[in-house]
């Protein structure tokens, strides 16, 4: 799937930021560096959401255990990326209900509650297939940085 000829909007989820802290992976670090890039030059309206951040801090602190101040730094990257919003547009009811309906971990119902999801007027870049079973749009970072 790729991206329309036109300015696109993207929620970037959790994993594209944890992907560039960790570098675990040179393809997919160097693939979300890009997305970040793209949304630095204007390239594609991108936002996340305080779910995104509580995830990174939650993940660096209990899997990765970063200490405090480095994962404050992280977070603080994630804030100062130009031409990167937060957007807190999740609807929890919807939310409740797919996590309910689903397998599907809440953080993961939330984010694609986001009204601009479900609008269409968004989709979001992850490599969380679990955000396919939801039927909202979700692109990799390679689809988008092509």
């Amino acid at each position: 799937m790729s991206v329309p000829n036109r300015r696109w909007m993207v929620l970037i989820d959790t994993n594209i930021f944890l992907r560039i802290f960790v570098k675990e992976n040179e393809r997919m670090f160097r693939e979300c560096g890009e997305i970040l890039k793209l949304a630095t030059r204007g390239a594609i309206a991108a936002y996340t959401n305080t779910i995104v951040l509580t995830e990174i801090q939650f993940v660096l602190t209990t899997i990765y255990h970063y200490p405090r101040d480095r994962i404050k730094e992280a977070l603080e990257s994630v804030l100062s990326v130009p031409g990167l919003k937060i957007t807190d547009d999740t609807d929890a009811r919807l939310a409740t209900d797919a996590y309910g309906k689903t397998n599907i971990k809440f953080a993961d119902c939330l984010l694609a509650s986001s009204k601009l999801i479900q609008e269409k007027k968004a989709a979001i870049v992850s490599y969380d297939r679990d955000f396919d079973k939801l039927g909202v749009r979700r692109l990799e970072p390679k689809d988008v940085v092509k």
